[in-house]
């Protein structure tokens, strides 16, 4: 599946696309993305996520997010 991984802070912008597995977590999308090297200030342990403009748990897999998911 690919992702978009997007952070604006002070050290600028980025918007970083990648593939990743589907089980893939919001968390471990981010960390694969490689923006934890680019933007050092981003405290993942405090700061929340989004996804489609919402907060979601770092450990929710991205597939679950998808509308019209089901289990």
């Amino acid at each position: 599946m690919q992702i978009a991984v997007a952070y604006a802070g002070s050290v600028g912008n980025h918007w970083l696309r990648i593939e990743v597995p589907d089980s893939c977590t919001v968390a471990e999308g981010i960390e694969l993305s490689g923006i934890l090297k680019l933007c050092p200030d981003i405290d993942l342990a405090a700061q929340k996520v989004g996804v489609f403009g919402k907060v979601v748990k770092k450990g929710a897999p991205f597939e679950s997010l998808l509308p019209g998911y089901q289990e």
